[in-house]
């Protein structure tokens, strides 16, 4: 093989190598970019939505019998305009509900944003997540990784119900469908590897 044909080989392999390497290096950063503003996105929607509910009608929610009255209608009602104004290009909220701890048991939903059905958390279900974090009523927080329910894979994100005395009696709770972080992920890499294609191209 001639030497400049070998020095052609050599240098379009370390063309693409190092094309490859930008590639990933790049995803993997702006991958955790991302998702960081993500997190940062529905951990803004939820603290920001929990101060717009009427903490005095959520209170007076005792009882599944409850759902039929004015009180849940009216919270009910806040939290929809909640989800609906963050149905966006950039975050797409997939559902909004406010939880109650209990002296004894676990937590149960109280108001949820979605009408009677399937998607429809009536009052007293027991939240459960798997592979969900503990909930804090303390502070708004969101999950560091997605968690699991009867309803799908989520990214979710909590913050405090605060009544007029200054104290959490609640949580808000506001979930993102894991597929829909995944897919701005997925284009995310495939705009990558159009680059690096295009980086290998001029390179060889």
């Amino acid at each position: 093989m001639r030497v400049r044909t070998q020095l052609a080989l050599a240098l379009s392999v370390l063309a693409g190598f190092t094309a490859a390497v930008i590639v990933a290096v790049s995803f993997l950063g702006s991958r955790e970019i991302l998702f960081r503003q993500i997190q940062s996105q529905a951990l803004s929607i939820a603290a920001t939505a929990a101060g717009a509910i009427d903490v005095e009608a959520h209170e007076r929610i005792r009882t599944s019998a409850d759902e039929a009255g004015a009180d849940y209608g009216l919270v009910q009602k806040q939290l929809r305009a909640i989800r609906d104004a963050n149905r966006r290009g950039d975050v797409h909220v997939r559902f909004v509900y406010t939880m109650r701890p209990q002296d004894h048991g676990p937590w149960i939903y109280v108001v949820d944003a979605e009408p009677a059905g399937e998607d429809h958390s009536p009052f007293g279900t027991p939240v459960e997540f798997e592979n969900g974090e503990a909930l804090h009523l303390d502070r708004p927080y969101v999950e560091k990784a997605f968690s699991k329910d009867e309803f799908g894979t989520w990214l979710s994100a909590n913050a405090p119900i605060v009544n007029a005395a200054g104290q959490p009696v609640g949580l808000l709770g506001v979930d993102i469908a894991a597929s829909e972080v995944l897919n701005r992920l997925n284009h995310l890499l495939v705009a990558g590897l159009v680059a690096g294609g295009v980086a290998l191209a001029a390179g060889i």
